[in-house]
């Protein structure tokens, strides 16, 4: 529940700033992370009511495997990378 509120706040506050490109703004990558994290936690509380299913374990996967998918998108774009900050240079 509070990372679901800290979420929206921080949502907010990309939106109000009008921040397009969120994965080169720390805020906007802690944001994308919350939302994985809030998506997981929900998919976990609805997973003993019933089984699996296709389309929860789809959503599942595409949950794990979005942030290692991003990272190679921007990892292989240079032009992407330019705008790191340095701590994220050195992420490999």
């Amino acid at each position: 529940m509070m990372a679901t509120t800290f979420g929206a706040l921080l949502g907010w506050s990309l939106y109000k700033h009008g921040v397009t490109h969120i994965f080169h703004q720390e805020e906007g990558r802690e944001f994308s992370g919350l939302m994985l994290m809030v998506m997981w936690l929900l998919m976990c509380r609805h997973s003993g009511r019933s089984g699996v299913g296709a389309l929860r374990l789809c959503t599942a996967v595409a949950i794990t495997a979005f942030p290692i998918i991003a990272w190679l998108y921007y990892y292989i774009h240079k032009e992407l990378r330019a705008d790191w900050p340095s701590h994220c240079t050195t992420a490999l």
